[in-house]
């Protein structure tokens, strides 16, 4: 394998994976009644509530080709209708649950979330602009909550027939070829560096293309499940030096 980033400047940093999905789908499954998440997995997102995976950086670093076409059959939001082209604006939701306000941070969502009384089945589906902004968006906390979303979501057609895919791939690819530099804008080493969108598409179409991987670090749970997000369990990140020596530096790696 090719590295994208040259050997020799290789620096140690922290990694942040900001699609926060493990947290973000137990708050939703924990605050919405059995009727509402019923209601909720019947959504494109649904299947991603069940997402068993711990996000593993190391992977990260080498030159691949992925696209759009392997986000969608990796996390199973490939959109096939024609998007209702629709303006529209934060009406109702924005004013029974978060007071007009578009100075909202994502920090502060995350709190109301769990403390919201919704006023029917529906409002409490409506309201998956949390896990459009913390999972498939993957966004600082400390960024302001795109309350235009909630027009989205406001006129449920426009929802349902909305290009969420295109959304989060736009991030997700962004976030990807800006790579991981060792240099910060002040010149120094880096500590760390963020991922943004759902990186967690890139890391399973990395096990799929790389079967070393398998029985290493990870386990695939059936072949049989779709889409192919479900179909593997990985509980714990890897060290880059044993993955370096196992798997990319490795003369039998396939």
């Amino acid at each position: 394998m090719i590295p994208k980033i040259d050997p020799a400047t290789y620096a140690s940093a922290k990694l942040n994976c900001l699609s926060h999905i493990a947290k973000t789908s137990n708050d939703i499954k924990t605050k919405l009644t059995p009727k509402q998440l019923a209601m909720f997995r019947k959504t494109i997102f649904s299947h991603l509530l069940d997402v068993d995976l711990v996000f593993n950086g190391p992977l990260l670093g080498t030159k691949v080709s992925f696209g759009r076409r392997e986000f969608d059959i990796i996390s199973g939001l490939k959109y096939s209708r024609s998007p209702v082209r629709k303006i529209t604006y934060p009406q109702r939701h924005g004013t029974l649950y978060f007071n007009n306000s578009t100075d909202l941070l994502l920090s502060e969502l995350e709190k109301m979330y769990t403390s919201i009384r919704f006023e029917d089945d529906i409002d409490a589906v409506k309201v998956l602009v949390y896990f459009v902004e913390l999972v498939l968006l993957g966004r600082e906390r400390s960024t302001k909550f795109d309350h235009i979303l909630l027009g989205i979501v406001d006129d449920w057609e426009a929802c349902c027939n909305h290009d969420w895919a295109l959304l989060s791939f736009d991030k997700t690819i962004y976030s990807l070829q800006r790579g991981a530099s060792n240099k910060s804008k002040e010149g120094g080493l880096r500590k760390s560096y963020s991922l943004y969108g759902f990186p967690w598409a890139f890391q399973v179409w990395a096990y799929e293309i790389i079967s070393s991987l398998s029985g290493h670090i990870v386990t695939i749970v059936s072949q049989d499940v779709v889409p192919r997000i479900l179909q593997w369990r990985y509980e714990h990140s890897t060290a880059y030096h044993m993955l370096a020596r196992e798997i990319f530096r490795s003369s039998t790696v396939s």
